[in-house]
């Protein structure tokens, strides 16, 4: 499909942690020499930093309080997006991590631009997982299984997950969505209850509110309902391993 080669989003991961040294050098020299810059949500302490050094940031924060639903709150923002890029020729779009973990509206960017004959240029960088891999000590070649726990709203994909391979279950929230009658963490709990035992070990590893480390909580699902807090504030995600590992 042919593009219109004068308009151009350009999708930047901001990475893991709070430093700017985070960013790759391709990143950080096109983020400080652009003029269109927006990002998903302004609390990160990398845009802090960008706006520290005098970077205007635009923030869609906003659209959160706007709408109902994270679909619509995501569709919007993508439809936002494209018409200032079409209005402006070039922007840059920052989202904490990497821009295909846990970044839905990445992918309606890309579709929505597709269908606008605009360009999409992807520059990534570390995500939440790269961290979870060194902080849990596990290689995930040995089998693991990865989703977002609100994909367990779905029939298939829920009684699909097996006990015998490493789950790791990401994006938890305790916020009642629209036309359901559980939120997700609730769903999750349940997902729990039904597939493991309650001795079953689970690891959370979650993001410090104020170092903006990673940090690792060791239990047992019967306790998990205990860190309801940290699983639904604090960026968490849960990491199960099988009884018998490889």
């Amino acid at each position: 499909m042919r593009r219109n080669k004068k308009t151009k989003i350009i999708i930047i991961g901001t990475g893991i942690g709070n430093d700017l040294k985070n960013l790759t050098l391709e990143s950080y020299d096109k983020i400080m020499k652009a003029k269109n810059v927006y990002c998903r949500i302004d609390y990160e302490p990398i845009i802090q930093k960008l706006k520290e050094k005098g970077k205007k940031v635009i923030s869609l924060t906003p659209f959160y309080e706007k709408f109902s639903s994270f679909n619509k709150t995501y569709e919007n923002m993508a439809r936002f997006l494209i018409k200032e890029a079409k209005g402006k020729g070039e922007i840059l779009y920052l989202v904490p991590g990497h821009p295909f973990v846990c970044e839905y509206p990445t992918e309606l960017i890309i579709k929505r631009a597709e269908q606008s004959e605009i360009e999409v240029q992807i520059l990534p960088n570390l995500s939440f997982l790269d961290s979870l891999f060194v902080d849990i000590r596990f290689e995930p070649g040995l089998g693991m299984q990865f989703i977002a726990a609100s994909e367990f709203f779905k029939k298939k994909i829920y009684e699909s997950i097996s006990p015998d391979l490493i789950s790791v279950i990401a994006c938890l929230s305790d916020k009642l969505q629209p036309g359901r009658k559980m939120t997700v963490y609730d769903k999750f709990i349940e997902f729990l209850s039904n597939k493991f035992s309650k001795e079953q070990k689970i690891s959370i590893v979650y993001q410090d509110p104020y170092s903006w480390e990673q940090k690792v909580i060791r239990t047992k699902i019967g306790e998990i309902q205990k860190y309801k807090q940290v699983l639904t504030t604090y960026r968490a995600t849960c990491v199960i391993f099988p009884r018998k590992r490889r």
